[in-house]
């Protein structure tokens, strides 16, 4: 995941010839909470510039200890990169880079940084030397028993279809200066990036990939890749890159699999800040041989009592199958040996888990997935609107992408069950994030016959979806349709129900979703011992957003209207809607009289790396 820069949080910043620029830059916007690995904010960087960055990347965090990692671009013929570190003490610490590549006249350098957790939260110093520059950046690591306060985000810019005069410009990333006016009132300890988080469409619009895209549906599986091709698509995907699920035949074609090598070549160093020879190094693979890295998940400890989880749902995706059975294995041994201190554990899917289905429209898009179909449309001027360059329906990736889609509802169900047993096991409450729908709302998954005190439901996991920060919202027909299929249903008979949740109070519509951009900000509240046995011993307890424990989700909703939105540089208008997840509170009464108690402990690391999946 690369993070926010000294330039703009969106860009990947850009480096200067204007020493004195850059340092002015550097102090007004040099700090910037860590990324965890995965997201990439939008942005290019400059043939002119001399340097580029820094993206600071959280690792790991074990108790007592913050891991991270710089990544930091500078022109070839440019001395090497210094990092000083100036530690709790007031003492400067010299690290040196790791060069991980150079390609296009730039070195690509990281820096691997470990800061000592302080009692309290720290603001942790650090510059970057490489004559003639110099900059200072900052960012903030919790104390050692404080709760994290942090942010997850999606759809990190503008579909090549979208409409950029009414979306982008000045407005295009007009929601990141929220980010910021929080961070400055309370500092972020990490940023989170769910799907999109960069656009890479338009590596189809070169030349060379052009004639391949012309070859005909029989010369799109046979045709051969070409050196053309790697030179084209790798100038692309030095900046821009992302997958996409196409049929078999073309997954597996040449060209295909060429594009697919350099994709995931830029993604491990931008977004992983590694290659494909040190990655099985960087952190824990599924394959013995990293040449053969297909999908990179992640595991991280937000202090002593959150966990986040995030299982790669992209690379792996097929038709049939969202994330392999390997990969979930490797998850639930992880979770399994979750610390005692963890009372929240999080998982981040890209694409919502519990939202409304399209009944209906998964047919009608399989209809026009039929081959026989596509040739016929192929003739007419309607196949060109409604399918894309391979002849595959524009929406039918979308709408298959979707937990509730027909194939997946046997590895969805797996998959909540399994995480029904971890929270009953593990005493840990189990939330969901995921953006990708352009849509704000908040769903659950319950027990059924419902439990009076949600506290207590082990099967209570909330769904926050957010998404775009930066994309459009989808059109009112869209929304309508949604609506109207927007109902109470029974995920597992017969214990367990879905719904989405009416939160937008105060507003005409009373919808559950809303068709703004937007993001989620989330903080922990704290909780002592003491206070976490109250919850368990009084049910009489209503839970509230003070109350301990509880992880408080907040959508910040842009209200600014079209044509009405915030000018290049002032912070837009934003309304926030709160949803309180409380801890898992086992009750006698619910789960029978030798329920352990609820976690409270200090935080201790199982003695496996909690630093990925992968």
């Amino acid at each position: 995941m690369v993070v926010a820069g000294a330039d703009t949080p969106q860009q990947f910043a850009e480096g200067s010839t204007a020493v004195d620029a850059q340092q002015q830059q550097a102090e007004e916007q040099g700090k910037h909470p860590a990324e965890v690995p995965g997201t990439l904010h939008r942005g290019d960087v400059s043939d002119e510039a001399g340097v580029a960055g820094p993206a600071l990347q959280l690792n790991r965090y074990d108790i007592g200890i913050w891991q991270g990692s710089v990544l930091y671009l500078t022109k070839a013929g440019m001395q090497s990169p210094v990092l000083q570190l100036q530690t709790a003490d007031g003492r400067l610490e010299n690290i040196q880079p790791i060069l991980l590549t150079e390609m296009y006249s730039w070195s690509c350098w990281r820096f691997n940084v470990a800061v000592k957790v302080q009692q309290q939260q720290q603001e942790v110093f650090y510059t970057i030397n490489v004559d003639p520059f110099k900059h200072r950046y900052s960012f903030f690591v919790a104390g050692l028993m404080q709760s994290w306060h942090w942010g997850f985000h999606s759809c990190n810019g503008l579909s090549a279809d979208g409409d950029h005069a009414k979306w982008g410009g000045p407005y295009e990333f007009v929601l990141w200066r929220d980010v910021l006016s929080q961070h400055a009132k309370a500092p972020l300890h990490a940023m989170v990036g769910g799907g999109d988080q960069i656009y890479n469409d338009e590596v189809f619009s070169g030349k060379h990939v052009q004639e391949w895209l012309h070859s005909g549906r029989k010369g799109l599986s046979s045709y051969h890749w070409t050196e053309a091709m790697a030179e084209e698509a790798t100038y692309f995907y030095f900046t821009h890159y992302r997958q996409h699920c196409y049929p078999h035949a073309l997954l597996t074609c040449s060209v295909f699999q060429g594009l697919f090598k350099i994709a995931r070549q830029m993604y491990l160093l931008f977004q992983q800040q590694t290659t494909i020879e040190r990655a099985a190094g960087d952190g824990p693979l599924s394959e013995d041989d990293p040449t053969h890295l297909k999908a990179w998940s992640l595991l991280r400890m937000f202090g002593p009592t959150t966990c986040l989880v995030a299982p790669d749902s992209r690379a792996e995706r097929t038709k049939k199958e969202i994330i392999s059975e390997g990969t979930y294995n490797q998850m639930f041994q992880l979770l399994h040996k979750l610390p005692s201190s963890c009372r929240h554990v999080v998982v981040l899917l890209t694409v919502p888990i519990v939202f409304p289905a399209l009944p209906g429209q998964e047919k009608v898009w399989r209809l026009l997935d039929n081959a026989k179909v596509g040739h016929i449309m192929s003739k007419t001027g309607l196949g060109q609107k409604i399918t894309d360059n391979f002849g595959e329906a524009k929406l039918l990736d979308d709408i298959i992408d979707h937990w509730d889609a027909g194939q997946h509802h046997g590895e969805r169900h797996n998959l909540i069950a399994r995480l029904q047993n971890l929270a009953k096991a593990k005493n840990v409450r189990v939330s969901f994030v995921g953006g990708d729908v352009h849509v704000a709302g908040v769903g659950r998954l319950y027990t059924q016959p419902k439990i009076h005190r949600l506290r207590h439901d082990h099967r209570f996991m909330p769904q926050i979806v957010s998404s775009a920060i930066v994309n459009a919202p989808p059109p009112q027909t869209f929304m309508n349709l949604l609506h109207k299929t927007n109902r109470s249903d029974l995920v597992m008979k017969p214990q367990t129900r879905e719904k989405m949740v009416r939160i937008f109070k105060g507003r005409l519509t009373g919808d559950k979703l809303l068709a703004q951009r937007n993001w989620c900000e989330v903080r922990e509240v704290p909780a002592t011992a003491d206070q976490l046995a109250q919850l368990q011993d009084d049910s009489s307890i209503l839970i509230t957003g003070d109350t301990p424990g509880c992880l408080i989700y907040s959508l910040r909703i842009e209200e600014s209207e079209p044509g009405k939105r915030a000018p290049q540089g002032a912070t837009p208008l934003m309304v926030q809607y709160d949803t309180v997840v409380p801890v898992l509170v086992p009750s006698s009464q619910v789960w029978g009289k030798t329920q352990g108690q609820i976690n409270g402990t200090a935080c201790q690391l199982p003695a496996i790396s909690c630093a990925g999946i992968r």
